[in-house]
């Protein structure tokens, strides 16, 4: 019961404090194909972080610019060789760790003031299950699109949001890339 409360507390907080809402009228015409600086909230599983890094590898082979945003204890499985990821200079990594979340799973205010400054064409938010400390970093971020997958009071948080109806990580971020040829 507690957990609830303070899920829709962090949720309000989320809307009121970070959520912008703008009255221009967003075309999705070529918005990503467009698009060059991305930022990426990779996600928590492992094995969906190791299948995500398909999705890195493709952007870096179309010439975008990338920002990984990752726990610090994540940075170990980035390959170091024998792909893309790590020999791009077009590659960039934002780490964080667990002092930078509040009770409420929020940023605290000092990361936060330091992400707002922060701009991007595209953010990317790769988890499938529901993180708030995530799902407000993604907002943070000042960004002409904000893509995420279908989850709880998710609504107002992503301009594009994906439903997903498979288990398999390969399959998910696969469909991912998909996705992002259709743009």
């Amino acid at each position: 019961m507690f957990d609830k409360i303070k899920f829709n507390l962090a949720h309000f907080i989320i809307r009121k404090k970070y959520l912008l809402k703008t009255n221009t009228p967003l075309s999705f015409n070529n918005i990503l194909s467009d698009s060059t600086k991305f930022l990426l909230i990779m996600p928590n599983n492992n094995d969906e972080f190791t299948e995500s890094l398909l999705l890195i590898n493709y952007l870096l082979e179309n010439k975008k610019f990338v920002t990984l945003f990752i726990h610090e204890s994540k940075l170990n499985m980035i390959p170091k060789s024998g792909t893309l990821v790590m020999k791009n200079r077009n590659l960039v990594v934002l780490t964080f760790v667990d002092e930078n979340r509040n009770r409420l799973n929020l940023p605290v205010n000092l990361f936060a003031k330091s992400l707002k400054s922060k701009e991007y064409d595209v953010v990317m938010d790769l988890n499938r299950s529901c993180d708030l400390f995530l799902t407000s970093i993604a907002n943070i971020v000042k960004s002409r699109v904000k893509v995420g997958f279908e989850q709880e009071k998710t609504g107002d948080f992503y301009d594009i949001r994906i439903v997903n109806f498979h288990q398999d990580p390969a399959q998910i971020y696969s469909n991912y890339i998909n996705f992002l040829k259709m743009f």
